[in-house]
């Protein structure tokens, strides 16, 4: 009886992973624009972006605030991805040896954070390029939240999201590995040790009027 519900066991726990795969593998209908809820499909996953288009002083605001010109910093949608393209693209680090396969498989790349304000939160979405077993396959990873402060200055606190059309980013325990694993190959794959220490001395991040709002601390 033991050996019978430990096989039973086995084979829910293997259909509830081949399951999840199949979700996370499957294609995910990519947006420039909302489309009618009329039109919306049961069932199929979407990842409307935001606007990344447009005149922006992007470059000015970030020389300001790392100067410590300025106490609050405003910046729109399309600021924040058009200084996403120039700073979160990753540099994978070039090795002499050849990566095996499954070396390669999990030396996964995410392109450039895309940036949508949601009313008064932010939803977070990359394009997760995959190698090795999985060459050419490719997962959109979208995280919805908002950011909290704390006596270490502000962080973002990812709420929902899904990898490809599985919910796993609403799963609490999951959530938060997801958020870390993607956080952490940006913070390897980039040179932004500024923007660490600079959020660590920001008191507040909220979205007003439809504008990402940094207050720095007071000093004293």
């Amino acid at each position: 009886m033991i050996g019978v519900l430990f096989i039973g066991f086995l084979s829910l726990c293997l259909g509830v992973l081949l399951g999840v795969a199949s979700l996370i593998t499957l294609p995910v209908v990519e947006l420039t624009r909302a489309i009618d809820p009329e039109d919306v499909e049961p069932g199929k996953v979407y990842y409307l972006k935001g606007q990344q288009s447009g005149r922006s002083s992007w470059r000015a605001k970030e020389d300001a605030w790392r100067a410590g010109m300025v106490d609050v910093l405003r910046l729109s949608e399309t600021e924040l991805n058009q200084w996403s393209r120039q700073r979160l693209d990753i540099e994978l680090p070039t090795s002499e040896e050849e990566p095996s396969e499954f070396q390669a498989t999990l030396a996964y790349l995410p392109t450039a954070v895309n940036f949508r304000i949601v009313e008064d939160e932010i939803q977070l979405g990359t394009s997760i390029e995959l190698d090795g077993y999985l060459k050419d396959k490719k997962v959109i990873y979208q995280v919805v939240g908002k950011f909290e402060g704390s006596s270490s200055g502000v962080r973002f606190v990812p709420e929902s999201g899904n990898i490809g059309s599985a919910p796993l980013g609403s799963v609490p325990l999951i959530r938060n590995l997801l958020f870390n694993a993607v956080k952490g190959r940006f913070a390897d794959g980039t040179d932004l040790d500024w923007l660490g220490e600079s959020l660590g001395d920001v008191e507040s991040a909220e979205i007003v009027e439809g504008q990402l709002v940094l207050r720095r601390r007071a000093e004293g």
